[in-house]
């Protein structure tokens, strides 16, 4: 099997998107903002509530928690209830003086949340109302390519399988999720997402990160290179690549611009034992593609049964 493992440090900018849709009792930020009254009992219709974010005409800047806040009117807030497009809860806390509630985790991109409320009055009336907030697809995900090499055998023989491919990715500790975005034979993208099930972890402006993320692939899918292109500003990247040291192989690696042909990499790949080699660069130049060819000293140059290695 064929392990590589890439860690980038990534000033991954997050674009903010302006506004979201949001159903006002009075409409945009002049008014109540707390949503689409329901109903209303007692002094609770005097119980203003604010929400953030507040509404606009177009989707929500992800990455912030959802607040509620009582901000005109003497009551509190009773009950308060946020879904997510999936229907799951979000968990909040409500203020000392039960006057503001906020979502525990941020907000995330390309996703809808139904949020519902009761706001109590000091006579005991209540007021009731309900809001939907859509937040912004991201403009630069982070993209990952995986592909086979050149004159490789792959299709109904020998596909590409996740099983296979077993990705994994990290980031400070905490597993990323990813989603598929291109999914053949021989071609799979996915992007990673700063998400997990246990909450998201939005990268801010101006904020730097570890990503770590690992696959395998057997020799019979593998071809004779492999390539990683740079899509955003990063600071350091590095590649680890380990081999059956029977196959006594060899590391070389090419880069390439917008502006230039192939030529070597300006740190060479370092050996060490005699299965393991690395490859670090750091400021990698944006848009560049790093490709990283191999070969197996002691495989036979052709074999009737598999061409990936020739």
């Amino acid at each position: 099997m064929i392990r590589t493992a890439s860690a980038s440090r990534a000033l991954l900018p997050l674009t903010a998107a302006a506004g979201l849709l949001l159903t006002t009792a009075c409409g945009g930020s002049g008014g109540d903002g707390g949503g689409r009254p329901d109903g209303a009992s007692g002094g609770a219709e005097a119980v203003k509530v604010g929400m953030t974010p507040v509404g606009r005409t177009t989707g929500a800047a992800p990455g912030s928690p959802i607040t509620l806040k009582v901000t005109g009117g003497d009551g509190i807030l009773a009950d308060v209830t946020v879904t997510d497009q999936r229907g799951q809860r979000l968990d909040g806390t409500l203020s000392a003086d039960n006057r503001s509630w906020t979502s525990r985790t941020a907000t995330g991109p390309s996703s809808t949340y139904k949020i519902g409320y009761k706001a109590r009055a000091k006579d005991g009336g209540e007021r009731s109302a309900s809001a939907t907030i859509t937040t912004a697809a991201p403009e630069k995900p982070n993209k990952l390519e995986l592909q086979p090499g050149n004159r490789s055998t792959v299709g109904v023989a020998q596909p590409l399988t996740w099983e296979e491919l077993a990705l994994s990715a990290m980031r400070r500790g905490e597993t990323m999720r990813w989603e598929t975005k291109h999914d053949r034979d021989a071609f799979k993208e996915v992007w990673l997402l700063f998400n997990n099930d246990q909450g998201r972890f939005p990268l801010y402006p101006g904020e730097s990160v570890w990503i770590e993320y690992a696959y395998s692939v057997g020799d019979q899918t593998w071809g004779r290179w492999f390539q990683r292109a740079v899509r955003l500003p990063t600071e350091h990247l590095e590649v680890q690549l380990a081999f059956p040291a029977a196959l006594d192989p060899v590391v070389w690696g090419t880069e390439t611009s917008m502006t230039a042909e192939a030529s070597p990499l300006r740190t060479a790949p370092v050996q060490r034992e005699t299965r393991l080699f690395s490859w670090t660069t750091s400021t990698p130049t944006h848009h560049a593609p790093y490709r990283l060819e191999l070969r197996f000293r002691a495989k036979r140059e052709h074999d009737t049964t598999h061409e990936e290695f020739r």
